[in-house]
């Protein structure tokens, strides 16, 4: 019965780690094949080290080590992102059970080792509170504190160092605790275990705060952009309306002149005067139709941008196709991927973009390409903005990320046959 027992509490803990790596990476247990197999793997680990070694450090960064592979899986995700659960939920592990093991080992008056290889309801007490405590705190970091952000240098290291020397740390508390008589000692080490948390809270409590003011310092800049945006498609509205009024004041005057052509019977006059007049209206050329007209307008518009750059630009989209978002996100998103397109193909010898937006397989594709001298990818795997102002450029991308996401679609970027290529997926709702 106690066998069952214990092997029942290393599989909770086993699911429990899978969980919080998932979890962390924003998947369902349901999202990856690897789910179960990582899971059970972390259980024979810990079953067999407790078979014939009562505490191994060794056991601790295995488990942690086949957790790391597994968040590498998602490939989606930077790599701080995948490698930090297994990281923090290690951390967490010999956070709870040092506490745990010294609390009680003060309370019951035994030595750490007796805690460990007794059973009774002593031991059954302390595989309890360890998996509650540690349930409690998986809760907490996935409900309130994961964010999917980008770290720094400075920050990734912080957030990686510190664990670790924390769990190297407690590990030798637990082995002191192990070799060594320490009850008269237990306060002592209860503050320093104590000391440790608190210790990594702080940190985790600044970063988190860091993080917090950067995701409204970017929600402020990506605000500014829409409304630049807002404002520069108000602005050619309200030029096209003004040069329209314009041509409407004049046209009596103008419609006298051609009528003096006439009169005089001199028609290459006329005609020359009209050809004039013609170029004279100004005029917003419809490359493209679509349902939803404001992305139609975004698109015509950055279609005159690029051909001013003397960039061919090749367009197809599909009549039928509706992405049924916000108008003002479908000019961002569009209008973002279109300034990359037509910043980069500026850069190159051939200077062309193709885009096409066509249903496929149940779902709305947005595919844009240009062209390309050299690799985009190789030196600047990130796509972080390559101009001098930093604090106003490179949120195009965030700004596209956001909205992609804010819709349920998908995202990738690749190269081929010298083009940079962009490819958006909406399901079709």
């Amino acid at each position: 019965m106690w066998t069952a027992i214990e092997l029942l509490t290393t599989l909770f803990d086993s699911w429990l780690g899978t969980f919080f790596v998932l979890k962390f990476n924003n998947r369902k247990w349901s999202d990856s094949k690897l789910s179960y197999g990582v899971m059970f793997l972390v259980a024979f680990i810990t079953t067999i080290f407790d078979m014939y070694i009562h505490f191994s450090e060794v056991q601790m960064f295995l488990v942690i080590l086949v957790l790391i592979l597994f968040g590498l899986s998602f490939k989606e995700n930077n790599v701080i992102h995948r490698i930090l659960p297994a990281i923090l939920y290690g951390l967490y592990l010999a956070m709870i059970t040092t506490n745990v093991f010294v609390l009680y080992s003060l309370i019951f008056d035994k030595s750490i080792f007796e805690l460990i290889t007794g059973t009774g309801a002593i031991r059954l007490l302390v595989l309890v509170s360890c998996k509650l405590f540690n349930s409690f705190m998986v809760f907490i970091i996935t409900k309130y504190t994961i964010k999917r952000q980008k770290f720094s240098v400075l920050e990734a290291l912080t957030t990686i160092i510190f664990p670790v020397i924390s769990i190297a740390i407690l590990t030798v508390i637990m082995r002191i605790g192990l070799v060594y008589d320490i009850k008269n000692i237990l306060g002592y080490v209860m503050v320093a275990v104590v000391g440790v948390i608190v210790i990594n809270i702080l940190i985790y409590y600044m970063l988190f705060v860091i993080t917090e003011a950067k995701e409204k310092e970017t929600n402020y800049v990506l605000e500014l952009q829409k409304r630049a945006y807002e404002e520069k498609f108000y602005k050619e509205l309200e030029d096209m309306y003004m040069a329209n009024q314009l041509l409407r004041h004049d046209f009596k005057n103008q419609c006298l002149c051609i009528q003096e052509y006439l009169e005089t019977n001199d028609i290459s006059g006329a005609k020359i005067y009209m050809d004039e007049l013609f170029q004279s209206i100004p005029s917003k050329k419809m490359y493209v139709g679509m349902i939803d007209t404001s992305m139609a307008f975004i698109i015509n518009s950055k279609c005159d941008e690029a051909l001013r750059y003397g960039i061919t630009p090749t367009i197809y989209i599909d009549k039928n196709v509706n992405l049924n978002m916000k108008s003002v996100d479908s000019v961002r998103l569009i209008g973002n991927l279109l300034d990359n397109a037509i910043e980069a193909s500026k850069k190159s010898i051939v200077k062309k973009i193709d885009m096409e937006i066509v249903i496929k397989q149940g779902c709305h594709v947005i595919s844009i390409k240009n062209s390309i001298d050299h690799s985009v990818i190789m030196n600047n795997k990130n796509l972080t903005t390559t101009k001098r102002d930093k604090t106003s450029h490179g949120f195009g991308l965030i700004s596209v990320e956001k909205i992609i996401t804010k819709y349920d679609g998908l995202f990738q970027f690749y190269e081929e046959e010298g083009y940079f290529c962009v490819q958006v997926i909406f399901p079709k709702i």
